[in-house]
């Protein structure tokens, strides 16, 4: 038996690791359906990143700009819906900033679209 793991034996990558610290931590700020709500939205946001190669820690604002076209003209969701998803996101990238796992120049100047309210 070896005392050292193998590399690539079941090891998961250093950014896939640091993209689940994230995740994990951005969540685990939150409680009940508030929790529920937020991992569903961040979820839909990292399954599309990774449908469109992108490293969901390298994103640039032309790429959130590109997942709330999808949004909005793909999913066809209301404008109160893709604020809510893209507040999700900014608030996900503003606590990796906090906790530095990345830089935040993909959210750096997004306005949330407003809904019925604003």
């Amino acid at each position: 038996m070896a005392a050292f793991p193998v590399p690539g034996a079941g090891v998961a990558p250093l950014g896939e690791l640091v993209l689940r610290a994230a995740t994990a931590a951005y969540l685990g700020r939150y409680r009940g359906q508030t929790r529920l709500h937020s991992e569903s939205d961040l979820r839909v946001f990292l399954r599309w990143c990774l449908d469109q190669d992108l490293d969901a820690l390298s994103v640039v604002r032309v790429d959130i700009e590109r997942y709330v076209r999808w949004l909005q003209d793909v999913r066809c969701y209301q404008p109160s819906t893709v604020s809510r998803r893209l507040s999700v996101i900014v608030g996900f990238y503003r606590a990796c900033v906090i906790d530095p796992c990345r830089h935040a120049r993909g959210t750096r100047g997004l306005r949330r679209h407003g809904g019925s309210g604003g």
